[in-house]
């Protein structure tokens, strides 16, 4: 068995691990291939990729009444096991506060600090959404920041949410040496 292959797009002559198994594209003119395909097809690529996302209605019913169901029996358990739910919750936010306050340096400006958390006050009461979101996470994976007053900034909870102890895009190694 021979251990070089031609490519049939290119033409070239290369190793046997340069192609995919079963194909007589070599990996780059596949790979090439495969991205002109996306572009030529999107419309019903984009609807393949949303059917397998998604599933069939008859799969999206399912799990619809699957997620329903275990919703109810997870507020089912939290109802009848309320004291475990608030020592938990408790317990989560003491470990917060301990974290805020082992990342507050002395010279932090308390008044500041009470100013951000008291405008998230505000925009909640008048209904918007909005949580205190430390710029540079506390316990960040890349770098620790401190529970400073321009370590804040009120942030959508959604996007807060999503963002969990991670930078935003925005903040590039550049803005995070600036602070």
């Amino acid at each position: 068995m021979s251990t070089m292959k031609t490519c049939t797009a290119c033409g070239d002559t290369k190793p046997r691990d340069a192609f995919y198994s079963r194909s007589g594209k070599c990996k780059p003119c596949a790979n090439a291939a495969s991205r002109q395909y996306r572009v030529d097809n999107i419309e019903s690529v984009r609807a393949y990729d949303r059917q397998r996302r998604c599933g069939t209605d008859a799969e999206r019913e399912r799990k619809a009444k699957y997620v329903g169901r275990y919703n109810e029996r997870i507020a089912a358990w939290r109802r009848e096991n309320r004291d475990k739910c608030l020592a938990v919750g408790s317990a989560y936010e003491a470990r917060r506060r301990a974290r805020e306050l082992k990342a507050t340096p002395a010279w932090a400006d308390h008044q500041k600090i009470a100013v951000v958390y008291a405008n998230a006050v505000y925009l909640r009461s008048i209904g918007i959404d909005v949580q205190v979101d430390h710029v540079l996470p506390l316990q960040g994976r890349l770098v620790c920041g401190l529970h400073v007053e321009n370590n804040l900034q009120l942030i959508l909870a959604s996007e807060n949410r999503k963002k969990s102890a991670s930078l935003l895009p925005e903040h590039t190694a550049h803005d995070i040496a600036m602070r």
